[in-house]
């Protein structure tokens, strides 16, 4: 851990998470099936039509005696069998739609809560992480100022996200509440330091939330769809990570 910090110190890293909730992503049947697609060689073929002139002529249709016989077709057994065949494999499955509600958070990694932030998306901190967490609650729903508020790693109940990094951070956070900022409200020594607020709506006018450590810098759209969902608590982080530059 303490190679990931020294890497961190004076970097600014992209994570990501990816949220899901009931009906947010799309449902197993609404994609195509495997073997529901024309396959390989079932299209016909430039030239395969028939062509002017190759219509069956007088005299040329099968006579008595030349069509197959009994005991010449195919018998049971010597068919493909399913699953014989090979099936489809570019298809999107069930489970492989990653991605579909991910939002980029870049963040200023010179500030104890931004390191913490990173260890948490990562697991690198005796695998404590924000996957599998849920959404705990929006705050002044429909107000200026509205946010949604999450990572309690230890109990998902907004009890516990106790400080991973023990010592006191003397750093500088932003003050500001407009649409994006990622922030807590916590000190490094509460036992919920770890949970989070991402602000949904500006704040206008003099008053300023302190503890701002990041940025939403895509997919706000898929946080005030979460707001909006009617139980705030289906919504879970179903994955994340650091965004890689190659």
């Amino acid at each position: 851990v303490s190679e990931v910090l020294e890497a961190l110190d004076h970097s600014s890293t992209l994570v990501f998470l990816d949220l899901a909730w009931p009906g947010s992503l799309p449902q197993p049947g609404s994609l195509p099936q495997p073997g529901s697609l024309p396959q390989p060689g079932s299209l016909p073929q430039p030239g395969s039509l028939p062509q002017p002139g190759s219509l069956p002529q007088p005299g040329s249709l099968p006579q008595p005696g030349s069509l197959p016989q009994p005991g010449s077709l195919p018998q049971p057994g010597s068919l493909p069998q399913p699953g014989s065949l090979t099936q489809p494999r570019s298809l999107p499955q069930p489970g492989s739609l990653a991605g579909s509600n991910r939002l980029h958070i870049q963040l200023s990694c010179n500030t104890t809560l931004g390191r913490q932030f990173v260890l948490l998306c990562t697991g690198q901190h005796s695998g404590s992480s924000y996957l599998n967490t849920k959404l705990l609650k929006v705050g002044y729903m429909g107000e200026p100022g509205e946010c949604v508020i999450g990572g309690d790693y230890q109990y998902n109940n907004g009890e516990g996200g106790a400080a991973l990094l023990s010592h006191q951070d003397d750093h500088q956070y932003q003050k500001s509440v407009s649409a994006g900022d990622v922030g807590s409200w916590r000190l490094l020594e509460s036992h919920r330091s770890a949970q989070f607020y991402i602000t949904t709506r500006d704040l206008p006018g003099r008053y300023q939330w302190s503890g701002i450590f990041s940025k939403v810098v895509k997919g706000m759209d898929v946080v005030r769809a979460a707001v909006n969902h009617s139980d705030i608590t289906e919504v879970t982080v179903v994955d994340c990570g650091v965004v890689l530059t190659l």
